[in-house]
């Protein structure tokens, strides 16, 4: 059992439900860890944000250890 609870979009006020949305659309699906931080909506966008900045936005080059920028 998770110790946090995984929210589905139907457990979502209505003002939170368009984040949802868009996770589930850039990612084709939401993980489980989305599903988790959208107890904190607002923690939930800021990740989303992180995310999509290190998936395509970082200056690092895409190479077998990115982490060598």
């Amino acid at each position: 059992m998770a110790r946090v609870r995984y929210l589905e979009r139907a457990d979502l006020a209505p003002e939170h439900q368009p984040l949802y949305d868009a996770i589930a659309v850039s990612r084709g699906g939401l993980p489980p860890n989305f599903k988790a931080l959208l107890n904190s909506p607002v923690a939930s966008a800021r990740m989303a944000v992180l995310g999509t900045y290190v998936r395509f936005e970082t200056p690092c080059p895409h190479a077998s250890r990115p982490w060598h920028c």
